[in-house]
Order: structure tokens, then sequence, then C-alpha cells
């Protein structure tokens, strides 16, 4: 259930803005590698001082973030967790770490298992978490991990904000749900902190907040699924979030044939061509980042039903058709008010 390259282009978006403003010192732009990927912050405030103290203050907390929620990080819960040689006892971890795996098995629940925090054994054998493989898992293979996928096998404990697994091969992360609920943190710090126009991209996981200029929203541009310099078509967001799942952000090539490093926790497979793309405009970041993995994962029918189903969302699945053709599949709130030019 990811995740590039901005003018804002950050993979699959691609976000052109300015600002008309008669203080340019007080528009900043900053850059740090933090949570696996690029995230750039551009805010505007009343003084240059006060808008980069803000900045700094919107990176601190997605740093802080990073110790407690990436896998990688030792002494991190999730670590902890993963590296455990007894699954079975519980582990206690950061009570934001728990609340955000308690938000993961919601959206497991909701997207009916599409959506699947612990895929890492998957990802493993299919050489995206660890060492590249050389040729494809067998059958037998797959059957195998499989049984050790399956968020219902996830254990918590509410009080003591505890985590245990029910097998010792199963492993959690937080990828495909992190990124985003970090972009939303840092929002939150820069509202605090006076910032009411600002863009936090993080590896394609965007929040544009406030606007572009007065009274015009941002423009973001849908890219084309097979041509990174060619837009399709474009969207207006004002306080936001939109999210891209696809499969060329990270793919390898088996014998000519190209596998989506999105994997199926149901099958065990990678997704192929149907969907190419998945793009989520929600309220907050958290939700646009899970559910574009759940409906790339889901496929156009049933994605664009479950976002069909809930409140302020809506979606734009690109899928591939015939040798070179493509289609698009909206969610009802966005039909008749957007076009596509392949």
């Amino acid at each position: 259930m990811n995740r590039r390259n901005l003018l804002f282009i950050t993979g699959i978006i691609l976000m052109t803005f300015g600002w008309e403003c008669t203080n340019p010192s007080a528009t900043i732009k900053d850059t740090r590698f933090l949570l696996g990927t690029v995230i750039n912050i551009t805010a505007k405030g009343d003084s240059y001082n006060e808008t980069k103290d803000a900045i700094d203050k919107a990176f601190d907390e997605i740093a802080r973030l990073e110790s407690i929620l990436s896998k990688y990080k030792e002494n991190s819960g999730i670590y902890n967790i993963n590296n455990s040689k007894d699954k079975a006892k519980p582990i206690k971890i950061h009570d934001e770490a728990f609340g955000i795996i308690k938000r993961s098995i919601e959206f497991s629940k909701l997207s009916d298992g599409a959506f699947d925090i612990t895929c890492v054994p998957l990802l493993e054998l299919w050489g995206f978490a660890g060492t590249p493989v050389l040729k494809t898992p067998d059958k037998n293979g797959i059957r195998k991990v499989l049984k050790n996928v399956g968020f219902e096998n996830i254990i918590l404990d509410e009080d003591k904000k505890t985590v245990s697994l029910s097998s010792n091969r199963m492993k959690i992360d937080l990828g495909g749900i992190a990124k985003g609920y970090a972009v939303d943190r840092a929002i939150a710090v820069l509202k605090d902190n006076g910032i009411k126009n600002a863009i936090v991209d993080a590896g394609g996981d965007i929040y544009c907040l406030g606007s572009k200029s007065k009274n015009l929203s941002w423009n973001v541009g849908i890219q084309h699924p097979r041509d990174k310099n060619k837009l399709i078509s474009r969207i207006s967001l004002k306080d936001k979030a939109v999210a891209t799942s696809g499969d060329y952000e990270r793919f390898f090539v088996i014998e000519g044939k190209k596998y989506s490093h999105i994997v199926n926790p149901k099958t065990g497979y990678p997704v192929e061509e149907v969907p190419m793309s998945v793009t989520v405009v929600a309220d907050d970041c958290t939700i646009a980042d899970a559910l574009a993995t759940a409906v790339f994962v889901l496929g156009p029918r049933d994605g664009i039903r479950l976002l069909n189903g809930m409140p302020n969302v809506s979606g734009i699945v690109i899928s591939k058709s015939g040798k070179e053709g493509y289609t698009v599949d909206l969610t009802e709130n966005l039909k008749g008010k957007i076009g596509f030019k392949f």
C-alpha cells in the first residue's frame, strides 16, 4: 500500500505555483531528505525570520515522526516489533505510532484488505524491501509468504499501547501512510506558527494550504502515466491534500517484463497496468496517502466505488487499455468537471 522531481513535479504530480506579494523575502522554499524521500516545504509568512522559523519547526516535526515511525530507525517501535525474536510478546510503542497502526487497520477494513501494513514479507520476496531478485518468485514461495501477511493478525492493546504479531515471520511497514501523516503534522506546525499559505510535499504526498495568490487556488497537473514530461489534466486545490500511486514510481524488470512495487496483499503479485496510476484528493494527506494505495490494489471499479462512498474525497484512476490506449475512471464528484488529453 508510497510513493520524484519537483517543479512542483513529484513523480506523478506536477505542481506549478507562484505568489503575488509585495515582500518576496517572506516566501521561502527549503528542501531536506527525510522519511526516505525528498521533502519540499514552501511557505509565505509576514517576515523572513518568522517564515524560516516556521519551516524549520515543520521539518523538525517530520524528523521526530521519522524517529518513531520508520522501520529502519533502531529503537523505534516499528523496528523493535519487526526485529523481536518473539513477536507474540507485546511490545510497547509510542502513542503516536500506536495511533497510526490503529488507523492503518481501519483503512484495511475499509478497503477489504487492499491496504495492509503487513505486506513486508511479500515486498521482500519480490525484491522491493531488501535484496533485489533476479527471477520472479514461484507460486509455492508466494503461497508460503502469504501465510505471514494479514492485518487481522496484528494484536493491539489499547490500554497499554502495545503491539504483537501472530507469527514470528510477520513484519509491518507504515510507509503507505506515514508520509501522508507527516505532511499533515508539518502543515499543523506551519499553521501554529502563523503560516496561511504553503505547500508541503513529501515525495508526492502533498498538502496545499491556502491559495496560490489572492482568490486563486493551486493548479495541480496530473502527469501522463507513461511520459513524465507530459500533463494530461489539471485540477485546482485549496486547503486540500493530494496523493498518487503509480506503477512507475518504483519497479524492476525481469526477462523484459516490468513489475510494480505495489503488491496485492491477497494474491501476492504486483498490480499490472490496471491501474497505471491513482490520484486521490482528500481533506488531509493521511487519508489521501492510504486511499491511493488501496484503490491501486482494488482496481478501477471497486476503487472508485470505495471513493464514491466517502465524504469529501475524489479520485482519478488511469489504466492501460489495448496496446497504446488509456481509460480514465472518475469519482462522481469529478465527472464533467475535468478533462484529459493523452
